[in-house]
């Protein structure tokens, strides 16, 4: 979770949707973060994506999100 996002760039999106072990919609997982000086790259099925956030993420467990 990015608190203090204040600007996201979408790189590329995936129109996919997946279905999880409980039959309900998924888009996939964040397979790599990128730590830049200025920014995060984050990517995964579901596109590419840069957030400029002042604070680091927090992960927090899936049932929390």
């Amino acid at each position: 979770m990015f608190a203090d996002a204040r600007q996201i760039v979408w790189l590329s999106r995936s129109e996919n949707v997946f279905s999880d072990a409980n039959d309900e919609k998924d888009l996939g997982n964040i397979d790599f973060l990128i730590v830049h000086s200025d920014n995060y790259h984050l990517g995964g099925d579901w596109g590419e994506v840069r957030v400029y956030a002042d604070t680091e993420p927090v992960f927090l467990p899936e049932h929390e999100s």
